[in-house]
């Protein structure tokens, strides 16, 4: 189990583990009959959901990612011990002043779950209203503490979707850019799942993410990126440029199965900067 990396070494480390190889489908069917499994919003991230009887249903998210800055003195939640391990357990009603807990339409909790590096598994999970999530959620804990001493390589799990955005990394593109003078960039700024630098002034964000097709077309202008078809859209001086990278693949969006493609995504407020880098994002794609 490798420690103390520096945080470009984290980001690559945790972004080859397979969070969907980290918790049995077993585990998962005890909440109920699973009718989704499998990648999310990102290659960092799985979910879940399963029919328990009620009208709602049982929605469980996970993403690997950094553990919070205030993980441990955040006011909100608690911190509890489960199998040797610390973790933060928040309560969505909990957060809310007795007198508006009522209004609340379900039970939610979120459940940070620190490793090694400054890298957590952060879940979350949502059922009906008269049910408690926190309580639920433990076992699934358990499993996460059980299965990540392995490190279950990027498609493990038969519900991994691996794609060319699970093979790279937003900052995978900076060498290229830096042959270039007036890059500013700093790894304490970025994430696992995307990238933030400064060129020739203008303050660009490289995001990786799975959506649906219609979402990531949504409002946008049919461009061309160095050869690669993409979309851009133009919101209150903000240009954000749009590229499916790749095949529809099933995965799980808002509790259901969807059809997902994998989208780079770049945005700025120089039209002419987001342009540049997205065609070199999609330049050094693995094929």
């Amino acid at each position: 189990m490798p420690k103390n990396l520096t945080r470009q070494d984290a980001i690559a480390w945790a972004r080859g583990i397979d969070p969907c190889a980290l918790i049995d489908r077993d585990k998962l069917a005890a909440l109920g009959t699973i009718s989704a499994f499998g990648t999310a919003s990102s290659p960092t991230s799985c979910a879940a959901h399963m029919d328990d009887g009620s009208d709602r249903g049982v929605d469980v998210d996970w993403a690997i990612a950094f553990t919070p800055t205030d993980f441990l003195t955040t006011p909100l939640g608690t911190l509890t011990e489960i199998d040797g391990a610390r973790i933060r357990q928040i309560d969505s009603a909990s957060a809310l002043p007795p007198e508006a807990r009522g209004q609340l339409v379900e039970s939610a909790c979120s459940i940070d779950i620190p490793f090694e590096n400054d890298i957590a598994v952060r879940m979350s999970v949502s059922m009906a209203r008269d049910r408690k999530a926190c309580t639920s959620g433990e076992p699934l804990v358990r499993a996460v503490l059980s299965k990540w001493p392995s490190q279950p390589a990027q498609g493990s799990s038969p519900n991994t979707t691996v794609t060319a955005l699970t093979r790279t990394a937003p900052c995978a593109v900076v060498p290229e850019l830096q042959k270039v003078p007036g890059l500013v960039f700093d790894w304490k700024d970025q994430s696992l799942d995307s990238c933030f630098f400064t060129r020739g002034g203008t303050d660009l964000l490289v995001s990786f993410n799975y959506r649906t097709r219609e979402l990531a077309t949504v409002n946008a202008q049919p461009t061309v990126f160095g050869g690669h078809p993409g979309y851009t859209a133009t919101d209150r001086g903000t240009t954000t440029a749009t590229a499916i990278v790749g095949d529809e693949f099933s995965g799980v969006g808002a509790g259901h199965e969807r059809r997902l493609v994998p989208v780079v995504e770049v945005s700025g407020d120089n039209p002419a900067a987001v342009s540049d880098v997205m065609a070199a994002v999609l330049a050094q794609l693995p094929t």
